[in-house]
């Protein structure tokens, strides 16, 4: 996926055949973030940026948490900030130059996607759905009486103005207020 912050291109992408251990790689990131040497990553997400077709800078970002994938929801950019989910983290960018702001466990699972949602974002984790600043400070969480996937592909979450609808696995219905407050 590709999206565009003022005169650069910014790329991010799933990165599965990705080794940390190998030197024979198709691309060499300038960092790369990994805290849990312990475990094999469970998804790697790889971010490019560059101006004019050059490249500026990269980084690569693995994490172990359940499994996530690179789609339209799985990354956002505020400002000069570029916010991407990984796993159970959220991480946040300060672009162009790819400066790690902070990174933030936000789902005892997998963060699957984040919206913007007022000033702040709306993180959708498979156990809670929470209100993040653009610092990473949580606002409100809510969990249900089931995870927020569903098996028949239907849409788990929908923001609608200030509301959050959410649909869970029993196919529970939630419909939250911009406060997270629980209304229907």
């Amino acid at each position: 996926m590709t999206a565009s912050f003022h005169d650069y291109l910014i790329e991010v992408l799933d990165e599965p055949g990705f080794r940390l251990d190998s030197t024979d790689n198709l691309f060499v990131y300038d960092n790369i973030y990994f805290d849990d040497k312990a475990y094999k990553p469970t998804s790697k997400h790889g971010i490019k940026v560059s101006k004019d077709g050059q490249a500026i800078t990269s980084a690569l970002i693995c994490e172990t948490g359940g499994a996530t994938g690179i789609h339209d929801n799985s990354f956002i950019i505020r400002g000069d900030n570029l916010l991407l989910c990984c796993c159970d983290t959220v991480y946040s960018f300060i672009l162009p130059g790819l400066t790690l702001n902070w990174k933030k466990k936000l789902d005892a699972a997998t963060c699957f996607s984040i919206y913007s949602f007022r000033d702040d974002f709306i993180v959708h984790g498979e156990m809670e759905v929470k209100r993040v600043d653009l610092n990473g400070n949580v606002k409100w969480s809510f969990g249900g009486k089931d995870i927020f996937v569903t098996h028949d592909g239907t849409a788990s979450i929908v923001l609608t103005g200030d509301k959050i609808k959410l649909l869970d696995w029993g196919k529970n219905n939630y419909t939250l207020d911009e406060n997270g407050v629980l209304i229907q």
